[in-house]
């Protein structure tokens, strides 16, 4: 447990979808998910190549908004930023 962290109950075929979801959107390699070398913010985290595009307007918190709703949570229309998709999840789950 984790003041930043919050956590969600979901069905089998909601949580399965959203890992297909996941799956979906990394490009796979052998070994699984290409990572990009020497990109992350910190020692604990990684980069990965990705299927689609990221810019200013769909970035991070978009995509997890967008599994979010795969997985049947309901997610405010557009969540540009952390605190905007936390705001979303507490407004609406």
């Amino acid at each position: 447990p984790h003041s930043d962290v919050a956590g969600f109950d979901v069905d089998e075929q909601h949580f399965s979808a959203l890992l297909d979801y996941i799956a979906a959107s990394f490009q796979q390699g052998t070994g699984g998910p290409v990572a990009i070398e020497d990109a992350g913010y910190s020692t604990y985290d990684r980069f990965y190549e990705a299927n689609g595009h990221f810019n200013a307007l769909v970035g991070c918190n978009t995509w997890t908004a967008a599994g979010l709703r795969v997985a049947g949570l309901r997610t405010g229309w557009w969540n540009p930023l952390p605190m905007s998709l936390w705001w979303s999840m507490g407004l609406y789950d």
